[in-house]
């Protein structure tokens, strides 16, 4: 990383103000008395660990970290300069004092170590942020977890594609840890299925699986694996014609390297096999397929593929890898749906089809869907049973106009669609996970103040 040109700052004195440089070394920030150019003042690492705190208004323009333990310095710099500096240094270190830059508007979601809320910048409000808010006691004093939340910035900063969460800085609170990042409209997949009376449209469900997809097939590109795909970290916001998707929670993300152990994680119900049964702390990208085809078969029939009824026998169906979609055909789902979801749902890693080849398959070809920027989206709230309504096309459509009857509809509703209780091997299995509720505060003085209350 390098500047153009050095950034020019100063540092006020009684006597006269010492101005230096500002440059990027491979692993720090240094500032530099032009005058003596070989030898840095000072250095700041570029490390999470690294703090630094901004002014930026009308009267002051600076930016200071601690030089030593015990003593705190302030730059002075043009405030143009300074926004760029701030823009550079998002990806490298820590901010503090993030009541002044954001300020909250509305709770948005909880874990168990977490709140998540939308935020708007003080000096434009016209853009929405969200902040994922890490209460410091729950991490602090582990290094795993600390190095998890590490690894987690380490990934979003590198993340520059359509289908996912934009980083936008890193703050440090006397109680929580900040993670702002962009703002996703829209809702989970999870809650969108739910609130669903029917089956979705089977050309909706090829938009979602695409951009699922695409954006997987990007993590995979860097060497990452996301290790948590499941509905409730997607999320969809359909408008008109269009379908957009962003998979969101890195927390358990990781980034491949030679020698790496990896551990067991994820989400019962919606977790690899290979992972499941880990022996050798080893497992490779194609785990997220699987649990994409997990999603994928919830899509098809809006149940879980793994049941159970408590998270010990999920897990446990989960780890037999059971399952049948042979009762697919019974709702009419396209061959190629039930083929694809066949490969991705291989239980041998090895076997089974990578993010780019999915991405290739002649379920995304079928002649009888028009082209994804112009899908009909809309939903048919048909009652009753499964039925086909029959089009009179005229001979002067083109091909692309013609749909295959199922396409015009729903499936049918969820009570009508067969299940098969009996396990066998590649015997079917389904479950529903259900929201983290769980919920800690976060004590800032950045949320007191009058916003969207949260549930008790």
């Amino acid at each position: 990383m390098q500047m153009v040109e050095p950034i020019i700052c100063y540092r006020k004195h009684l006597i006269g103000d010492q101005i230096y440089e500002i440059r990027f070394t491979e692993n720090a920030l240094t500032l530099t008395n032009p005058k003596k150019p070989g030898t840095p003042k000072y250095f700041l690492p570029l490390s999470w660990s690294s703090e630094i705190r901004w002014q930026l208004t009308s009267k002051e323009n600076a930016f200071g970290f601690h030089t030593q333990p015990q003593k705190f310095k302030w730059f002075h710099a043009k405030q143009s300069d300074l926004l760029i500096l701030k823009k550079i240094l998002s990806k490298f270190v820590s901010f503090t004092q993030i009541q002044d830059f954001y300020e909250a508007t509305e709770f948005l979601a909880s874990g168990s170590n977490s709140r998540v809320y939308q935020v708007v910048r003080k000096n434009d409000k016209n853009n929405n942020f969200v902040t994922k808010c890490i209460t410091k006691e729950t991490i602090q004093n582990s290094v795993e977890k600390m190095n998890g939340l590490y690894n987690e910035l380490n990934i979003l900063k590198q993340l520059n594609h359509s289908n996912l969460p934009h980083f936008e800085e890193f703050y440090v609170g006397d109680g929580t840890y900040y993670i702002v990042l962009e703002y996703c409209q829209g809702q989970t997949l999870n809650s969108h299925l739910k609130e669903l009376k029917h089956q979705l449209n089977v050309r909706v469900i090829q938009s979602i699986l695409l951009e699922l997809l695409q954006g997987v097939a990007y993590l995979h590109s860097l060497n990452i694996i996301h290790r948590d795909i499941k509905p409730e970290n997607v999320i969809l916001n359909i408008q008109e014609k269009k379908v957009d998707l962003k998979i969101v929670d890195f927390g358990l993300s990781v980034e491949l390297e030679p020698n790496k152990e990896l551990k067991k994680c994820g989400t019962p119900g919606f977790v690899a096999p290979e992972i499941i049964n880990l022996k050798n702390e080893k497992y490779g990208l194609e785990s997220d397929i699987f649990s994409i085809g997990c999603v994928f078969y919830k899509l098809l029939s809006r149940k879980d593929l793994f049941q159970g009824e408590t998270q010990t026998e999920i897990l446990s169906a989960n780890r037999r890898c059971q399952f049948n979609i042979q009762n697919l055909s019974l709702i009419h789902i396209p061959q190629t749906a039930q083929n694809l979801l066949s490969e991705m749902l291989h239980e041998d890693p090895k076997l089974r089809i990578k993010a780019t080849s999915a991405l290739q398959h002649s379920f995304f070809r079928e002649n009888f869907r028009p082209s994804i920027g112009n899908l009909n989206l809309n939903l048919i709230h048909a009652k009753g049973s499964f039925h086909t309504q029959k089009s009179n096309y005229k001979k002067q459509h083109s091909d692309d106009e013609i749909l295959v009857d199922y396409f015009n509809n729903e499936l049918p509703p969820i009570n009508e669609i067969p299940v098969f209780l009996k396990y066998q091997k590649n015997g079917q299995t389904s479950t529903q996970n259900q929201d983290n509720q769980n919920s800690q505060s976060t004590n800032s003085n950045f949320f007191k103040r009058n916003i969207s209350k949260s549930p008790d």
